[in-house]
């Protein structure tokens, strides 16, 4: 195959520009993380898993890309970052690492009750996962301000389930949860 004096001249200033990137580029890593359960008792253990979810490897040049973060005033700041090593490690897919924060701080910021995130990052890519502290059920709102700690309910209800009153054809009021309220209502469509 004869190849004339130009094309060489293309290929070989290609070559040295760099510019023979005819390789479409590694997909990005797609993994998850996930903590072991959403609202932890004030000195548990909280555990949390990366699971490599996509086809290639993700390499981890430090042993601990992680760090605990707290909600504090609309801001998140960190009061628990480990000690680095440089220990690489290889999440091949379908494999998972897991790691464990025992609720210790290095900063002032005060391990209490509130909402809280692990973050995970390595080679640029960053999963995180949100978990409470100190929340009975599990609505997000921390016991300290919920209004209501025992049953679950939004925020701009401090708390506490939205409620609504429904009127029966004889005239009574039946107390209900806005939550019932939808899915009685989504049966009773389904019905006609």
């Amino acid at each position: 195959m004869k190849i004339g004096t130009r094309k060489m001249i293309l290929v070989l200033v290609m070559l040295i520009t760099g510019l023979t990137s005819l390789v479409a580029p590694a997909p990005a890593a797609s993994a998850t993380l996930e903590t072991s359960k959403h609202n932890y008792d004030l000195g548990e253990v909280v555990s949390f898993t990366l699971e490599n979810t996509g086809t290639t490897p993700i390499t981890a040049n430090m042993n601990l890309p992680w760090w605990i973060e707290k909600l504090v005033g609309g801001q998140w700041l960190i009061p628990y970052s480990p000690g680095v090593t440089a220990e690489g490690w290889t999440l091949n897919p379908n494999e998972s690492k897991t790691w464990e924060w025992n609720q210790y701080t290095i900063t002032p910021i005060t391990i209490d009750a509130g909402i809280y995130r692990v973050v995970v990052r390595i080679s640029g890519e960053e999963w995180s996962a949100i978990f409470t502290i100190g929340d009975k059920d599990s609505d997000g709102m921390p016991d300290t301000v919920d209004a209501c700690p025992d049953t679950a309910g939004p925020a701009f209800n401090n708390g506490c389930p939205v409620t609504a009153a429904i009127k029966r054809p004889g005239g009574s009021c039946v107390g209900t949860t806005i939550l019932s309220l939808f899915v009685l209502t989504g049966l009773l469509a389904k019905k006609h």
